[in-house]
């Protein structure tokens, strides 16, 4: 691949899935949904804290009063002190930025403690312009002496010091080091092929299909690059500072290619290794698999609103037709997983985030759509019964012995609000995969349970 320089402000709008960003308010508070978070009126410290997952001893009386979140949050286990942040990350609200999800990842794999302070893309405060000159995100400022640095390759290899960052598992192994920070070099090469064939502009398909062709030798490298390594990420010694700098090019081209191009990545015979990384991701890296991955879902529902979507394509209509038809099936089976078939770990981490954010995904339900217009929301008036179905919700998830009976009564209206908070949520931006899929289920029961409720639409 020929090495050329493209500036990282010009690849963040070409890669960046902006539309995606924008696809959605701000629904949840990203900073309380991490197990052994606190609430937003406390310090929100990211790490992966241990919570407990033995089932609470406390049970809700049998009534047909729904309970109150106070008397939901007895249900869940206390959670360990959350260690004191070491940083402050500064990424962009949404979770969808590719530089801000290098970082994130890297410091969740690491144990890193960190606050976070999210930052629009859209309309940056004066006071971060003035923090970081560039305005540019991710940036981070740490706090034994209030050190402030932005660029993510910068950044990534800033947490690898030995001042602060000692006691952290590295990602720049010694015994591979020079290889390492050869790779980093060649990532920022790598990604233009990947620019020019989801983003770039052409006038005929013929130029299209020649540009997806080259792409494909491309994809053929890194299947050998990785096919070198004695483990399925590109380090020897495994996941590393190279996967985290990859993970958003190739976790987005999966979605983006097969609606520009005829190009899957995922289940290609031709890449098998390319394959066995995002397997090993998914299945090796609890970091990732826990909360920075996006789920299906919130990829197929948003594709038609990626950036590169317009202008020509050799798949386009057909492609994101049926994304949006799998969307909705996707949806459809996690509103019907009964949470008894979920983890403990991961309901209890889904009814964390209501406990913190209920109110602003009340207040998300029944305005006015900015985003995802299709969604029909609710009338003001019917706020108290968004709030009791996320409760209902919540019970289901955590009290089984309770569940049906709190379920009862359930209106047409609740099992509306269900469904559309089931639509709105949106992974990684508000939790993770594991636990968006717990939280779908618990509203999938009350959407059951409601008199009259039908599927929502979910995509268009």
């Amino acid at each position: 691949m020929t090495m050329v320089a493209v500036p990282q402000r010009t690849l963040s709008a070409l890669i960046l899935g902006l539309c995606v960003a924008s696809q959605t308010a701000a629904f949840m508070n990203p900073a309380v949904l991490r197990p052994g978070l606190r609430g937003p009126s406390q310090r929100a410290v990211h790490s992966f804290a241990r919570v407990s997952t033995k089932v609470p001893v406390v049970s809700l009386k049998c009534s047909a009063e729904v309970p109150s979140w106070e008397e939901i949050g007895t249900l869940l286990p206390k959670a360990e002190p959350a260690p004191s942040p070491v940083l402050t990350l500064y990424r962009d609200t949404n979770a969808w930025c590719p530089f801000c999800e290098r970082v994130w990842l890297a410091l969740l794999a690491k144990g890193i403690p960190f606050d976070e302070k999210l930052v629009s893309l859209y309309n940056k405060p004066d006071w971060y312009i003035e923090m970081v000159p560039t305005g540019l995100v991710p940036a981070i400022k740490i706090h034994a002496n209030d050190e402030v640095m932005w660029e993510s390759n910068d950044i990534l290899k800033r947490i690898e010091g030995k001042d602060f960052f000692a006691d952290y598992p590295t990602l720049y192994p010694p015994s591979e080091k020079e290889k390492a920070e050869k790779m980093m070099d060649e990532v920022q090469a790598n990604m233009i092929s990947a620019v020019r064939t989801v983003y770039g502009a052409v006038n005929t398909t013929e130029e299209l299909a020649a540009i997806a062709k080259e792409f494909e030798k491309d994809l053929d490298k890194m299947d050998a690059i990785l096919g070198e390594s004695k483990s399925p990420f590109f380090l020897d010694s495994g996941f590393s500072v190279v996967d985290c700098s990859y993970v958003p090019i190739f976790e987005r081209l999966a979605v983006q290619l097969p609606s520009k191009v005829p190009i899957e990545l995922r289940g290609n015979e031709r890449w098998p290794h390319l394959n066995a990384w995002f397997d090993a991701l998914e299945n090796e890296v609890p970091a990732y698999q826990g909360r920075v991955q996006g789920d299906a879902y919130s990829w197929l529902a948003t594709i038609s609103m990626l950036p590169g979507q317009s202008g020509m394509s050799l798949t386009r209509e057909n492609r994101t037709e049926a994304a949006q038809a799998e969307a909705t099936e996707l949806l459809r089976a996690q509103l019907a997983t009964p949470p008894s078939a979920i983890n403990l770990a991961h309901r209890q981490q889904a009814v964390r985030a209501l406990l913190a954010n209920y109110q602003a995904v009340v207040k998300d339900a029944v305005s006015e759509a900015k985003t995802q217009t299709y969604l029909q929301r609710l009338e003001s008036e019917h706020a108290d019964e968004v709030d009791r179905a996320l409760r209902r919700a919540a019970v289901a998830l955590l009290d089984e012995t309770t569940a049906e009976a709190k379920l009862q009564g359930a209106t047409e209206v609740e099992g509306k609000a269900a469904q559309l908070v089931a639509a709105r949520l949106c992974v990684p931006r508000d939790m993770g995969p594991l636990q968006a899929a717990a939280l779908r289920s618990g509203l999938g029961s009350v959407a059951a349970a409601a008199a009259g409720s039908k599927l929502v639409q979910t995509a268009k």
